[in-house]
């Protein structure tokens, strides 16, 4: 390992964050997977890690508040994963209203309104899974390393003042 590899964390960062994104954009296109709200907002800490480590690369300054924010922004997101990945095991139910739950109809325009409308998919039911995990977990897991690679990286980068 190099001895300067906390100044090389914003080009792992952005690297990663973009494989995730891609990683979720290949299902969902060519595999036809339709994200629910929860995979949606897991993806927006992915974003934000792509622009801390663009910015870090313009403002070399920025360089150990920039991996800090992705780290929080990787602790986030673990969070995230984590209560999707327990609503898909049923462990819990979601607050964000995306559940499977009967939707109440009042009247026969409202029931057009809804049948006309592409709804996104429930998030308490998950469209793969791989040795018995879905994507919410694997995510999960993901973010917890990366968010702890960067928490490293930065106090690294604090205890010898590379830049």
């Amino acid at each position: 390992m190099t001895k300067n590899w906390p100044n090389k964390l914003p080009i792992f960062i952005v690297l990663v964050s973009v494989g995730a994104l891609l990683f979720a954009y290949y299902f969902e296109f060519f595999y036809d997977f339709s994200p629910c709200v929860l995979c949606v907002y897991q993806r927006i800490p992915y974003g934000i890690c792509i622009c801390l480590g663009i910015f870090s690369f313009c403002k070399q300054k920025s360089i150990r508040a920039c991996i800090l924010l992705a780290a929080i922004c990787f602790f986030i997101n673990m969070v995230l994963a984590s209560y999707h990945f327990g609503v898909e095991q049923h462990w819990w139910t979601s607050v964000m209203g995306c559940n499977s739950d009967l939707i109440r109809v009042s009247s026969v325009d409202e029931l057009k309104a809804m049948l006309l409308t592409k709804r996104l998919p429930d998030c308490d039911s998950a469209e793969w899974t791989f040795y018995g995990i879905t994507m919410a977990g694997y995510n999960a897991f993901f973010s917890v390393n990366l968010g702890l690679i960067c928490l490293f990286g930065f106090f690294k980068k604090n205890k010898e003042k590379f830049v």
